[in-house]
Parts: C-alpha cells; sequence; structure tokens
C-alpha cells in the first residue's frame, strides 16, 4: 500500500469543507489507498482513539478491550465491564472499523504547502483565517490563508487582512464558491477549495484574478521564462502504455514511443531536480550531453523538439489551447537552450516508473528491428540513464542494450 499522503487528498479535502477538525476512520483512509500510519508519522493526521460500541450494549461505559490475543488476525476483543454485564464473553470487531483518526485543517494544509510551492509566511494570521504560506509566482509574492468558515462580512475581513499583512496580493481558499466581491484594484481572490487532485489547491486561479492576460503571455513562444503554472504533469508506466497526464486528464500521446517519453520524462526530471531552473542543451533531447555539440547533432536536436512539440500538440486536454500545450516545452532563442516550462511543485512521478518497461518490443511484435529503431531505441536508454543520475529512479542492473530491450527494471534509490 503507498505510503504517501497523493491519493488521500482528495478524501481529506472533502472532510475540510465540512469541518476545521473531522473525524474518519483507519478503514476510510485505507480504502483511499494509503496507509494510515503513513498519514500519521507524516503529521497530516493524528490518531484519536478506539471507539466501538457493541450493538448490545446497554451501559454506555468504557468497554475492556483485548488487543493482543487476536492481533494477527486484525481483531480487537471488546467486553462489558459493568456490574452486572449487558452482554457476556466477547465481541471480536475488525480493528480498522474502531480505530479512528483526526483531520484539522491546519495539519492538511502544512502536508499541502510544498506540493503547491508555498512559503512560510513570517508573519501573524490573525482567527479565523488559517495561514498557508506565501506564493512568489508572476514575479508577485502573494499571501495564501484558509477561511474554513463563510458568513456575513466576508468582505471586510478579508479587506482587513489585506490591509494588515501587504505583499502583491491575497488569495483566500474557501471550502465552497463564496459571492463575495472585490475590485481589481484590492487584490483580493476568494478560491474555492478543488477536489485536490494530486494534492494541487488550483491557487493560479487567483493569480488569474491579479493578472488575466498571464496565461496568454505564458502560451507565447516569446516568453520562454514564463512558467505554465496552471499547468500539472504525472507520469506513470503501465504494461501496456506510457502514461502522462495532464492536468488530471490522461493524454492521448506518448503512449508506445520510448523515446518521446524518455525526452519528455529528461526534461522533467531536469526541472524537478536539476539546476540552471531546468535549461539543458537542445542536444540532450537525443541524448548529447557535450558543453558544445557539433552542428550536425544540432540539426537532429532541432528535429527531435519539432517532433516533441508535434506530440503534445497530437490531444487535446479539456480547459487548455493548443498554444498552452505548446508552451509546456520552453525554448530560449540563440541560445540552444529547452527546458519544461512546469514549476516543479507541478510535476510528479508516479511510482510505477520503479519497473519500466520498453514498449518498442510490443509495438513491432517479433519483427526484426530497423536501424532507425536500433538508434531510438539506444538514446531511450541514454536518456533514462540521465533521469537515473538525476535521483528519480535508480536501474537495478546494468545499462541495456538494444538487444535486450526489457532492462533496465527500476527501483526507488
Amino acid at each position: 500500500m503507498p505510503t504517501t499522503a497523493e491519493s488521500a487528498w482528495p478524501l481529506l479535502l472533502s472532510k475540510l469543507r465540512r469541518t476545521d477538525s473531522a473525524q474518519l476512520s483507519w478503514a476510510e483512509v485505507q480504502a483511499a489507498g494509503v496507509d494510515p500510519q503513513a498519514l500519521i508519522d507524516a503529521r497530516v493526521l493524528t490518531y484519536d482513539g478506539f471507539h466501538h460500541e457493541p450493538a448490545d450494549c446497554e451501559c454506555g461505559v468504557e468497554p475492556n478491550l483485548d488487543w493482543s490475543t487476536r492481533e494477527t488476525d486484525g481483531v480487537v476483543g471488546v467486553s462489558c465491564v459493568a456490574e452486572p454485564a449487558c452482554f457476556r464473553g466477547w465481541a471480536w470487531v475488525p480493528r480498522h472499523e474502531t480505530e479512528w483518526l483526526r483531520c484539522r485543517a491546519r495539519d492538511v494544509f502544512r502536508g499541502l504547502a510544498p506540493l503547491n510551492g508555498l512559503e512560510p509566511l513570517g508573519q501573524a494570521v490573525p482567527s479565523p483565517f488559517l495561514e498557508l504560506g506565501q506564493l512568489r509566482r508572476r514575479g508577485l509574492r502573494v499571501v495564501v490563508v484558509w477561511l474554513g468558515v463563510l458568513g456575513y462580512g466576508v468582505e471586510t475581513l478579508c479587506r482587513g487582512l489585506r490591509a494588515q499583512l501587504g505583499l502583491d496580493g491575497l488569495i483566500v481558499l474557501v471550502p465552497r464558491e463564496a459571492r463575495a466581491q472585490f475590485r481589481p484594484e484590492e487584490r483580493i481572490a476568494l478560491v474555492d477549495l478543488p477536489d485536490g487532485e494530486g494534492g494541487s489547491l488550483g491557487l493560479s486561479r487567483g493569480l488569474d484574478v491579479f493578472d488575466p492576460g498571464y496565461r496568454r503571455r505564458a502560451a507565447s513562444r516569446e516568453h520562454p521564462d514564463f512558467d505554465v503554472d496552471f499547468i500539472r504533469l504525472r507520469f506513470a508506466t503501465r504494461a501496456d502504455r506510457h502514461v502522462l497526464s495532464i492536468n488530471g486528464h490522461e493524454f492521448d500521446g506518448f503512449k508506445k514511443s520510448d523515446v518521446l517519453f524518455a525526452q519528455l520524462l529528461m526534461l522533467a526530471a531536469s526541472r524537478k531536480q536539476g539546476r540552471r531552473d531546468g535549461w539543458r542543451n537542445k542536444a540532450a533531447l537525443i541524448g548529447d550531453f557535450a558543453p558544445r555539440p557539433a552542428d550536425a547533432t544540432v540539426t537532429k536536436a532541432n528535429r527531435a523538439l519539432e517532433n516533441l512539440r508535434a506530440e503534445l500538440g497530437s490531444g487535446e486536454v479539456p480547459g487548455l489551447t493548443e498554444y498552452e500545450l505548446d508552451a509546456i516545452i520552453k525554448t530560449e532563442r540563440g541560445s540552444g537552450r529547452v527546458r519544461l516550462g512546469v514549476p516543479p511543485e507541478n510535476i510528479n512521478f508516479d511510482a510505477s516508473l520503479e519497473t519500466f518497461e520498453w514498449k518498442l518490443p510490443a509495438t513491432i511484435g517479433s519483427g526484426k528491428k530497423s536501424a532507425a529503431q536500433d538508434d531510438g531505441l539506444l538514446r531511450a536508454i541514454i536518456l533514462l540513464d540521465e533521469v537515473q543520475r538525476l535521483g528519480v529512479a535508480a536501474p537495478t542492473t546494468a545499462r541495456s542494450s538494444p538487444d535486450d530491450p526489457a532492462r533496465p527494471s527500476w527501483r526507488s534509490r
């Protein structure tokens, strides 16, 4: 079972839509595909004790508990301690259905802060607001807070907080859509809590209020330093295909091409784990990491970049234009450099990449590989070695050859 909170965020945020301190069962968290103990260790949830009321109990007293006798069966013994007892013997109940956890807003948002690029604010935030941090994006420093209860006077509260904290704007995250109205010059945005897929709080929606033209500029090739911070990428692989998800939507491209997937994965690893804000020499797309690549290499790299952009343009993503998809890859005119235009906190690597399998053999079946296919697979292997060097995954075997396409298998560092 996964030990990260990734698949639990939608469940936890759904609880916060109702209250800032919610109780949920051990079984409920397990059903989300997460180890509850891992969330306790990460301080996202706290243990809230044991609670069980046998159907036959009429006493309302704390029961006697037997944790050890049938521990291996995952059940807890419960007996009545009243005199006289309202039921005799032991009732054996599933442990995971009787242990409870506490979901508090401050703990959940503390766990979500790094996933959304939030840094500590360094200023006290008065009640009823909860500090989430400050967001440094688009040349702005913006305060982000949580307001769990919406009622009369929301506009006055937000204006007072904005005046107190300063900076370039205020994003107020709220449990549901609010009707409060603010003038553009007040630089206050109310953003309703999203479903939490991938841990995203969707804070770019607030930034769009402050700078409505940013998305258009970020999608232009004239602005290579502008991040498309409204795009989230997730890389995964399955037995039948590679998987690129964009804003939670399973993209139609990159399914069978080991080379194209490895190229985009290398750019993603460079942005997430590398230096120089993810900028790489364009020749890195074809596995040439020389400081000054030859002219012939540059020509091949330009063709590789065109193919990569064409693949991004081969599908559609709800809510994104073709220009915004194209801007996932940024190039710096005149320098020969390329990078992923998605900020590091919006890039996620699925655990399935630990057991990477090449798709070319399945594509061609028993047919003989062409020289171009051999060259492409070797290029993909070199790129995956670079991904491994950047720390995204590590091979369990030595570098593969095109004649042994099933290797390497991958494991976490």
